[in-house]
């Protein structure tokens, strides 16, 4: 955490995979002052999600970025409550890997979509995942093409005025 604090020109980006569990592991001297650390959570259930806005209201996700990673879907997820408060910067959508893993619905990435340009919140679809379906029909993507197939699918989203972020 000091080397992140000495480096404020560079951004770090913490990924966490239980967000009740985030405020606990911070330092006793945890503060605002650490604009330049973000954070991007997993969420793989709508109750994930609505424990994620009773965090942001109770204060217990104290950064100033935050991300929403959607991963594993199964079912459909409505974030509007969450994305409404502002909190959340980005949201991205990525399938399971898994070949034998859970099938990404593609109308589900497409929701989450228009979720996001209600609220003026950044979209990203990562990865189409072993499985989609689109179409009505199953399709099995290599894994040299998940990413790419995800990009053609047009679904990405920047509210205007904002910047790509640099890539590394």
């Amino acid at each position: 955490m000091q080397m992140m604090r000495e480096r404020r020109d560079l951004f770090f980006l913490l990924f966490a995979e239980r967000a009740e569990e985030v405020r606990g592991a911070l330092p006793p001297d945890w503060g605002r002052e650490d604009d330049n650390i973000g954070i991007s959570l997993r969420i793989r259930s709508q109750e994930e999600a609505d424990r994620l806005l009773s965090l942001i209201r109770e204060g217990d996700l104290p950064f100033s970025h935050r991300e929403i990673r959607a991963m594993l879907l199964t079912a459909p997820l409505n974030l509007q409550e969450v994305l409404k408060t502002g909190a959340f910067a980005a949201v991205s959508v990525s399938g399971d890997e898994n070949p034998q893993g859970a099938v990404l619905d593609f109308a589900f990435a497409e929701d989450l979509l228009l979720q996001c340009r209600k609220t003026g919140t950044a979209f990203t679809f990562l990865s189409t995942g072993a499985r989609i379906l689109a179409g009505g029909r199953v399709y099995a993507i290599p894994a040299q093409y998940r990413e790419s197939q995800a990009k053609k699918a047009g679904l990405d989203f920047l509210p205007e005025g904002e910047q790509e972020p640099v890539k590394i």
